[in-house]
């Protein structure tokens, strides 16, 4: 079974989509998402900009390359793209929050690390849901699961001001490039 999982800073859960087979493609279970649904109509991701000399950057998602190029997801460039290092360096760095979230959880509830986890669709979905609620409540508790993370390592930037929507897969390409171009400007 697929989990499409999107995390905060401080390794919370903050949006599951589960219950599809674990062979649908990342796309297709983000295209399904209740979250993309809530993204489209306003309801989420549509409240905060940065703004640089290259462009606005708007809330957004940093997703694996499996996913496509269309806000508000930001995807690696593919390998092809020389120059691009520093990017997807950070990209992937940035990716190791919600492999963190995953670990902590599976050393959490152990039942969700065994191999051969199976049963009902329905009935597995709603225990990886429960897990992640009660690893949240954890969070929120400072329990001992989090002692050897550091949630100040990655504090948002508070100067972030109301953003316009963009939607395209186009747009999505364009604010990949701004902020590769802002990493770039940093150096």
């Amino acid at each position: 079974m697929v989990v499409q999982a999107v995390v905060d800073n401080k390794i919370s859960f903050l949006d599951i989509t589960t219950g599809l087979a674990g062979s649908v493609p990342d796309r297709r279970v983000w295209n399904s998402s209740g979250l993309k649904k809530a993204w489209i109509e306003k309801k989420c991701l549509c409240g905060l900009v940065y703004h640089t000399e290259f462009g606005d950057i708007p809330q957004y998602i940093i997703a694996d390359g499996g996913y496509d190029y269309a806000l508000p997801v930001l995807v690696p460039y593919p390998n092809r793209f020389h120059g691009k290092e520093q990017y997807n360096f950070l990209h992937s760095f940035t990716r190791i929050v919600v492999e963190q979230s995953f670990g902590i959880l599976k050393r959490q509830w152990k039942l969700l690390a065994r191999k051969g986890f199976r049963g009902h669709p329905g009935i597995l979905a709603n225990n990886i849901m429960a897990c992640c609620v009660l690893h949240n409540l954890m969070i929120t508790r400072n329990n001992k699961f989090m002692e050897d993370f550091d949630p100040d390592k990655f504090n948002h930037d508070a100067s972030y001001l109301p953003q316009r929507s963009l939607r395209s897969a186009k747009d999505g390409i364009a604010l990949r490039d701004i902020v590769e171009k802002f990493i770039e400007s940093l150096e």
